[in-house]
């Protein structure tokens, strides 16, 4: 706590370490500004949307010309998309049937069980499977014990065990040609909402205040011309879903029959900077959810019963059936720039570049010697800056100050060379002093490095729109002007301690190891080292009358 540690620049003069230098640090910039900020949007507030969608179908299927239905005055009629389409209870979900089963004018009794079902088979001699009062896990009713003939023509077995429940039952057999293939040619119309509540934003997909027939009107023709979606215009048929998601080819022979499941993912990706157009289109993502190691799943069906009376009997119609359910799901994200952020972010990059100099050590085949020069100790005379105690121990007093050097000499720590190589690292020891300070002239500067001065002006920028934002918070909150002046001038007090760090004068200048006046003949700006009683090499430093610093090298 009782000392501040200040960098001490180097100018080393070397082609190869040039290269390794500004190519190391051209890493870091691309990487960090480029990629890191600005491709990745880091200056940017993040806020998570959420959103709902709703959905309508349109389409008509005819199996009027189809003979390979039985019972005939049951499937051969026209259908439509309210026929075909359940919108359940949850929201986002959506089923188009592809395939039925349909058990017309059930009513309840006693009839023979279905005789695909090998539990339920038995024989005039042998009815030991039909157990009175149990009930099969697949089976439609309960057992009365009693073995039957089957009322199904082409079954595989004569007779079954008779139950008790809705009759005829159903028999549960699919039909390998699905009774509606031509769903895939409906067409569904798309709304998504989402809001995003940090930015105060409410969009939708529908950039055309058209109504639902309108939309349907003109999409529908534009989708059939260019065979495309059209974002603008969100009504998609389902061949083209199926394209997407990759279950147009097996639709007939697999999805249609047994059905499928379908995810669709209306996905946001917003940017609402100052310089875009605030308007934002979703992404459309459709997906198979139904499929294991390539392979889908076991069918999809549920049942639905139509009851009704007839001839004051209760009478059911079945419906099993087989399509596609459609799950919605809702991905929304946006960004707009915060100017705070933005100097945090630029702040800690710059930080980076401060690493590029401890790479480089590793390269200089003098790096004790480089290290050494560089690692010093600054030790305040008390005899010009009041308040402190002198290094009694180090002999470091100075009574006489130097007039400043020229600025060429200020801005760096010169390591120059002859035409000889440097010695091998392992020889730089202090022993070897004077072999090196033959080939190398050292000048020592205290200096305040360009990243951390970067560090102090974006800290400023920082407090500074703070304020502002304080201020105008205060003022839009209605409090009273004496109020928000007594917190502004609080709150500046943080402001006061960074133009403290930014008022440092020129950097310190060197005075010659005597003290009093410069020594006659002597170069002016000369700077020799002092030796101590405990051999210790100081050199004293000043930036004006005011103020003297001292270098002791550790």
């Amino acid at each position: 706590m009782d000392q501040v540690t200040l960098p001490v620049f180097a100018k080393i003069r070397s082609y190869p370490l040039s290269i390794v230098f500004y190519f190391i640090r051209l890493c870091i910039f691309i990487y960090v500004i480029l990629y890191g900020i600005l491709w990745s949007k880091r200056y940017q507030d993040v806020d998570i949307g959420y959103g709902t969608v709703l959905t309508k179908v349109i389409g008509t299927v005819d199996t009027r010309n189809r003979t390979d239905l039985e019972p005939a005055v049951v499937y051969q009629r026209l259908w439509e998309s309210t026929d075909l389409v359940e919108s359940f209870q949850e929201n986002g979900v959506l089923f188009i049937t592809t395939n039925a089963i349909i058990t017309p004018q059930q009513q309840q009794g006693d009839c023979a069980e279905d005789p695909y079902i090998s539990e339920a088979r038995c024989t005039l001699v042998d009815a030991t499977n039909c157990i009175q009062g149990s009930i099969l896990n697949q089976g439609n009713g309960k057992m009365t014990g009693k073995c039957v003939p089957t009322q199904f023509a082409n079954s595989t077995s004569t007779y079954t065990c008779e139950v008790s429940g809705w009759c005829p039952t159903e028999r549960m057999v699919i039909r390998e040609n699905a009774l509606f293939p031509d769903v895939k040619d409906f067409f569904i119309l798309i709304k998504a909402f989402v809001r995003f509540p940090l930015f105060d934003k409410n969009l939708q997909n529908m950039l055309r205040d058209l109504d639902d027939t309108e939309l349907f009107r003109d999409c529908q023709e534009r989708n059939k011309r260019d065979n495309l979606a059209d974002y603008d215009c969100p009504v998609f048929s389902l061949s083209y879903i199926l394209k997407e998601s990759g279950m147009l080819e097996d639709f007939d022979n697999i999805i249609a029959v047994e059905g499928g499941v379908l995810g669709v993912t209306v996905k946001w990706d917003c940017n609402f900077d100052y310089w875009e157009n605030n308007t934002c289109q979703p992404k459309y993502i459709f997906r198979q959810l139904d499929m294991t190691d390539s392979k889908p799943t076991a069918s999809w069906d549920f049942r639905d019963g139509i009851t009704y009376r007839e001839n004051g009997i209760l009478t059911r119609d079945l419906h099993t059936v087989f399509g596609i359910f459609l799950i919605f799901n809702t991905e929304a994200m946006a960004g707009k720039l915060n100017f705070i952020d933005t100097l945090l972010q630029l702040s800690a990059a710059f930080n980076l570049f401060q690493i590029v100099p401890l790479v480089l050590i590793a390269f200089i085949t003098t790096a004790a010697l480089f290290r050494r020069k560089k690692e010093r100790t600054a030790l305040v005379d008390s005899d010009i800056l009041p308040g402190t105690s002198p290094d009694t121990e180090s002999g470091s007093a100075v009574s006489a100050i130097e007039p400043k050097q020229p600025k060429a000499q200020q801005n760096s720590y010169e390591l120059q060379h002859s035409d000889d190589s440097f010695p091998a690292k392992s020889d730089a020891s202090d022993s070897l002093d004077a072999s090196y300070h033959q080939n190398i002239v050292a000048v020592i500067v205290i200096d305040i490095s360009c990243g951390l001065l970067i560090q102090y002006i974006i800290s400023l920028a920082v407090l500074i729109a703070k304020s502002c934002i304080f201020l105008y918070s205060k003022w839009k909150s209605g409090g009273q002007k004496s109020d928000v002046v007594k917190d502004f001038v609080e709150h500046m007090h943080d402001l006061k301690k960074c133009v403290i760090l930014l008022q440092e004068e020129e950097p310190a200048m060197y005075v010659d190891k005597q003290r009093g006046a410069e020594p006659d003949g002597a170069e002016k700006n000369s700077c020799n080292p002092i030796e101590t009683n405990n051999g210790e090499e100081t050199l004293v430093v000043s930036n004006d009358q005011q103020q003297c610093l001292s270098i002791t090298r550790l």
